[in-house]
């Protein structure tokens, strides 16, 4: 079974997540570390538990959610996941980034490894399935494991919410399809990490979520 560490960063509070399993096989999920305490924390929590990085995943490209990524992929050498329908996301919000005050230093040949819809992707013997949630952007992905019970959905739902579609290449109705069609279908138990906010469950967000039509 697979640990998670969540991290709170940058002025968004955008959550950050360590998931390792039982071999301390680590994954970093989104890391939107936009200054050096925040890098460091990471890093310390890395170092003090010994896991071993093996791959960043996103599950999108806005900038507060990958201002890290070329930092950690040259620290641990490791690869960064992403749909490759969200690079020109990440190149528009680089723009956007300056105008908030931070800087991009990375383009987006970062991102050197790509997934789609349906694929698996694995920490050490833990399967997640990649679910294509398009609608917060055009690439959001969310990762999936039917055995740990556990979603890292991103931006695309949030606890009582659902994530904003006025950004480049957001669309409202596709974001609505993306959850009632993908996320919805989960059972009911399945814990949804966010990229912001509280944790909830698909049960929960299906029932009362007040965005979703129900």
């Amino acid at each position: 079974m697979i640990k998670i560490r969540k991290i709170t960063v940058n002025a968004f509070q955008e959550h950050t997540y360590l998931v390792f399993d039982e071999d301390n096989n680590c994954v970093i999920i989104d890391p939107g570390c936009s200054n050096e305490k925040e890098l460091s924390a990471v890093e310390k929590y890395i170092s003090e538990n010994n896991l071993k990085p093996q791959a960043i995943w996103h599950t999108h490209l806005h900038f507060d959610h990958t201002m890290a990524t070329a930092h950690f992929a040259r620290l641990y050498n490791i690869p960064a996941f992403c749909h490759r329908d969200d690079l020109p996301t990440f190149d528009a919000n680089r723009l956007m980034a300056a105008q908030w005050g931070f800087e991009i230093n990375a383009d987006g040949s970062v991102f050197d490894h790509f997934v789609a819809d349906g694929d698996k992707i694995s920490i050490g013997n833990d399967e997640f399935t990649v679910l294509h949630v398009p609608g917060h952007s055009p690439g959001g992905v969310a990762f999936y494991s039917a055995e740990n019970q556990v979603c890292f959905c991103g931006d695309t739902l949030f606890r009582m919410s659902v994530g904003r579609t006025d950004l480049p290449g957001g669309d409202e109705n596709e974001l609505l399809n993306s959850i009632k069609t993908k996320l919805f279908t989960l059972p009911d138990d399945t814990l949804l990490c966010c990229g912001h906010g509280d944790e909830s469950n698909v049960g929960f967000e299906r029932q009362y979520n007040p965005y979703c039509g129900n």
